[in-house]
């Protein structure tokens, strides 16, 4: 099952050793993506090994990574909920309403989802609405509780009210190697061709196989299968031909994408990389919607 590689590589995180295994996620997609989380306080979110979950790190590694898991895949116009596993287990909630992280089932009722209510979705800055529409917070010892009623746009899910610091949270976008990326417009995975031209294909196989390269924070250089890089031309192309990462072209700002559990990729020139049909036509456009989202895949 794909979900058991995203569960063994969360739990061989980078830079940390973690001796309680991840409970393995019973997600049939195998869709989600990694992040860790920060509050307003500049701290890092970790899942500790009493399952509480407090904002008090000062560096990310493997107890700050969570792996959001879109608790459905949808190729409309309406938002969809996202549940968090850590280390430790999925987000979910004890009796006084605050957040903890020992639910190792998705499926339980204690496990929390959430609606993504972005304040500023370029920077992966974003609130939490639960089912009950209530909004998460960080009190002041840290600690993320449910706070109040949000105020929530009942045709589109849109939250109506404004975000407090408190309520705002900032998700650094890790990607784990190899992965495929689905588009949620069409369900086909970006492809790389011998020739260097970008595509997109039903399956996920090794042209569909993508090995991510840290430039920093939540920016990315993508090597293809034959150990070339993807790159976004100043003309409007995209092209999988470069032998290095010689310069921004090669570098993507990996963002939130339009849908819970989704990505965008944003280039140099500001254009999103965009699927546009199930023919495999991919382009550059300058907006971040429906069509420009995918969710990463792990093969497996």
């Amino acid at each position: 099952m794909a979900s058991a590689n995203a569960a063994s590589l969360l739990a061989s995180g980078a830079n940390a050793s973690v001796s309680t295994p991840i409970i393995p996620l019973v997600q049939p997609s195998g869709a989600g993506v990694f992040v860790q989380l920060k509050t307003s306080n500049g701290k890092w979110i970790c899942a500790n090994d009493d399952n509480t979950v407090v904002a008090n790190s000062d560096a990310a590694h493997t107890r700050e990574t969570w792996f959001m898991v879109p608790r459905t895949e949808k190729k409309n116009q309406t938002k969809t909920p996202v549940s968090f596993l850590s280390v430790r287990g999925y987000l979910c909630v004890d009796q006084n309403q605050v957040l903890a992280a020992g639910q190792k089932d998705i499926n339980a009722q204690e496990t929390l989802t959430f609606t993504l209510c972005y304040a500023d979705r370029a920077s992966n800055i974003f609130g939490l609405r639960l089912a009950s529409n209530k909004l998460v917070r960080a009190d002041d010892k840290n600690h993320l509780v449910v706070g109040r009623d949000g105020k929530v746009n009942q045709e589109n899910g849109d939250l109506l009210d404004t975000l407090t610091e408190a309520e705002t949270f900032t998700a650094r976008i890790v990607l784990q190697r190899p992965i495929g990326f689905r588009s949620l417009r069409t369900g086909h995975f970006l492809n790389g061709q011998k020739n260097g031209d970008i595509s997109t294909a039903p399956n996920l196989a090794g042209w569909e196989t993508w090995i991510p390269q840290s430039v920093g924070g939540s920016s990315y250089a993508f090597g293809t299968w034959l150990g070339k890089y993807l790159s976004a031309k100043s003309n409007g192309s995209l092209y999988g031909d470069k032998d290095n990462v010689d310069g921004s072209w090669e570098m993507f700002d990996v963002q939130l994408g339009f849908d819970g559990g989704s990505i965008a990729f944003k280039t140099a020139h500001n254009t999103y990389l965009q699927s546009h049909d199930t023919k495999g036509i991919v382009a550059l456009t300058g907006n971040c919607g429906l069509w420009e989202s995918f969710y990463v895949v792990i093969p497996g």
